[in-house]
């Protein structure tokens, strides 16, 4: 960082009086001051804080002590000045003395205080820096789920002041009014918000442009994210066994997918809620939409085990994944003839107890 004005970008000077005992902006000024005591700059522009003083003349030098302060920490003196600032003593005697803040950063936003000592009398003045920034716009993640309450994200980062609005557009007309918000201050010393728009998605939205329309005062025009959601459509999913050659043979389960998009998928084979260990081809329906079919052979072991084994369909971005489930006990006739076999001890019991 540059200490030297010549080299400094073009100056942020504070509101000087006019001659009509109104306050006016300097010529070369690029803030928005609001009032005397605070100085506005856009991000990464040099600012000058004023510090003027009254003098009991004839003043002397020697006997003026000047110190800047931020944060409680001194910054700048007549011995020392910290890099990134520069603090003027040519005008003492005028009682003027302002600090220039150069290539002004977020972290630099807030109140300095300028300390004069004249022959023992001590003078203080607060001047509050803000630093001024446009907002940068994203949409997050525009993937919903057909027929499923979704939410699609817009976040505005970076900007200054905190206040900000948002609004939405649908295939161009204005469908929810702009509401206004206040920016969480972020890490980087700058504010960011977010606007949520939670809908429940049809088919013939993928077709439709949406727009997240952001406004603030930094930006001279309201800035337009547009995007098209990304449908994704849960598969219809059913189960079914491949008949085994006998008792003792691997069980061989079939589950069919049909109707989801997009074509990413994968599917979990799950025993009693534990994740069964494995993959295939997907297949083109006629209507845009994809099928395929996953086998999952159960061990001997795992036909014993019985119970309940689900093929779920996991998808990207989906926290609810379609699913099916099949009872053992029902289908498989080891599950079956076990049953049986227990049934048929248990009434020949029953038979002799009571008899």
């Amino acid at each position: 960082e540059s200490t030297h004005p010549e080299t400094a970008r073009p100056l942020v000077l504070p509101l000087t009086p006019a001659a009509d005992g109104k306050q006016c902006p300097s010529p070369l000024d690029h803030s928005k001051p609001i009032f005397s005591t605070e100085i506005v700059v856009p991000l990464s522009y040099t600012a000058i804080l004023p510090c003027s003083f009254p003098l009991e003349l004839p003043a002397n030098e020697k006997f003026l002590d000047v110190t800047w302060s931020f944060r409680g920490s001194v910054i700048a003196s007549i011995n020392h000045t910290d890099p990134g600032f520069n603090l003027d003593t040519s005008n003492l005697l005028n009682g003027s003395a302002p600090l220039t803040v150069y290539n002004t950063t977020p972290h630099q936003q807030g109140v300095y205080e300028c300390s004069v000592n004249s022959n023992g009398t001590e003078h203080y003045s607060n001047v509050t820096l803000t630093v001024l920034a446009a907002p940068s716009v994203s949409i997050t993640s525009p993937e919903v789920v057909l027929g499923q309450e979704s939410v699609i994200e817009c976040w505005a980062k970076s900007f200054s002041p905190p206040q900000i609005s948002f609004s939405w557009t649908r295939a161009g007309k204005r469908f929810r009014p702009p509401q206004r918000s206040e920016g969480m201050l972020a890490e980087d010393g700058l504010y960011e918000a977010v606007s949520r728009l939670v809908f429940v998605p049809e088919l013939h939205d993928r077709n439709i442009t949406y727009s997240c329309v952001v406004q603030h005062e930094e930006l001279e025009k309201p800035l337009v994210k547009k995007f098209k959601p990304s449908i994704i459509i849960l598969p219809t999913v059913s189960l079914s066994i491949v008949p085994p050659a006998s008792r003792s043979s691997p069980l061989t389960l079939a589950c069919d997918l049909r109707g989801f998009y997009p074509e990413n998928i994968s599917v979990v084979w799950v025993q009693n809620s534990t994740v069964l260990p494995e993959p295939p081809l997907t297949h083109l329906n006629s209507d845009g939409s994809y099928r395929t079919r996953w086998f999952h052979t159960l061990s001997a072991e795992e036909r014993e085990r019985g119970g309940a084994v689900q093929c779920v369909a996991h998808q990207p971005h989906v926290s609810q994944p379609a699913s099916s489930s099949i009872d053992l006990s029902t289908i498989d006739p080891l599950g079956i003839y076990t049953i049986s076999h227990i049934y048929y001890i248990y009434t020949t019991l029953y038979h002799i107890y009571t008899t």
